[in-house]
């Protein structure tokens, strides 16, 4: 089940997308195998795999088996070819920043620009604010990473999967935990209004 926190990016997501978009020049690189490693890496997390549910009211997030996710990343991580300069860079982040992903796909994406310079190649990172936040992402980059010589020790691990016993306890509770939400949110609790889409209120301040 999502927090609070991470649902409040869908209660008003035809005004606040809520998109984060990142890019980052590399090497040059292949794009086919960069794209295969990012897939292969993003199966060990569950939110990486997963698609967003609405049950309840409430905003979920589904984990896809691996042969789900493998067919619909085919749509999500994607060779693109033309930019070669910042500015086309920064318009093409302008695009994605403004374009809201359906709800029922990976609330992620990744575009390889394989040519960007001779020497280099970019990646352009695109997350749906319930899925991390700009220091998750970075902490993600680095669960994503190779690198034998890094040391990670440091950094907290990132939607890891909760050990068999405790996830057992979580879903035996959750129906409860449901079950209380919708029974309070029908009987106790008053929708609030949103202050910016009421009329604005009309007089004179005296000092």
């Amino acid at each position: 089940m999502m927090n609070a926190a991470d649902e409040m990016f869908f209660l008003d997501d035809d005004r606040n997308l809520g998109n984060i978009v990142t890019a980052t020049k590399y090497e040059k690189f292949d794009a086919e195998r960069f794209g295969l490693q990012m897939v292969r890496k993003a199966r060990s997390f569950p939110r990486l795999k997963s698609t967003i549910k609405k049950f309840l009211g409430m905003f979920m997030f589904y984990e896809l088996d691996d042969d789900e996710f493998l067919e619909l990343c085919k749509k999500y991580v994607i060779k693109v070819t033309g930019i070669h300069t910042e500015k086309q860079v920064a318009d093409f982040m302008a695009q994605e920043q403004a374009r809201r992903d359906p709800i029922d796909g990976l609330q992620w994406r990744c575009y390889l620009v394989e040519d960007y310079t001779e020497t280099e190649s970019m990646f352009i990172y695109k997350v749906h604010h319930s899925l991390a936040d700009g220091i998750a992402t970075v902490l993600m980059f680095f669960s994503l990473c190779d690198d034998e010589h890094a040391d990670y020790k440091d950094f907290p691990q990132l939607m890891i999967r909760f050990p068999p016993l405790k996830q057992l306890l979580i879903n035996a509770a959750l129906p409860f935990v449901l079950g209380y939400t919708l029974f309070k949110s029908l009987f106790f609790l008053h929708h609030e209004k949103n202050g910016f889409k009421q009329k604005s209120r009309q007089g004179t301040l005296n000092a």
